[in-house]
Formats: C-alpha cells, sequence, structure tokens
C-alpha cells in the first residue's frame, strides 16, 4: 500500500557521496591541488584504505565461520 506525501511531511534525502564518485575530484586535487588539499585527501583515502582493510577482515571471519 503507497501513502500519498502531504504538503509538509517530512522526509530524508541519501546525499552520501560514493567512493567511486569522489574519486575523480580526489585524483585531481593530487595533480593539480593546493598543498592543504592534497593533505585532506590524502586523508581520506587512508581512511577508505582502512575501512576496506576492516571490512575485509569481517568478511574473512564469516566466511570462516560459514564454512
Amino acid at each position: 500500500m503507497t501513502e500519498e506525501r502531504k504538503l509538509g511531511d517530512l522526509f530524508t534525502i541519501d546525499i552520501t557521496p560514493t567512493w567511486a564518485g569522489l574519486m575523480p575530484a580526489f585524483i585531481h586535487i593530487l595533480e593539480k591541488g593546493e598543498d592543504d588539499g592534497r593533505v585532506i585527501v590524502r586523508e581520506e583515502l587512508m581512511k577508505m584504505a582502512r575501512t576496506l582493510d576492516e571490512a575485509a577482515k569481517k568478511l574473512k571471519v564469516k566466511e570462516d565461520d560459514d564454512g
């Protein structure tokens, strides 16, 4: 059953960027940006790497538990 939205109803729009979507801007900043921008991009890339490492570790543990 679908509900009609009424004027004034609150709702959330998720505008979380994806890493793939950010990557062209990151590459541009690393290649042509100023030093402070490069520092920020490097920090974000390291944060992504740590997050992916942790996700891979959790996935491996789950696969080991299931297998």
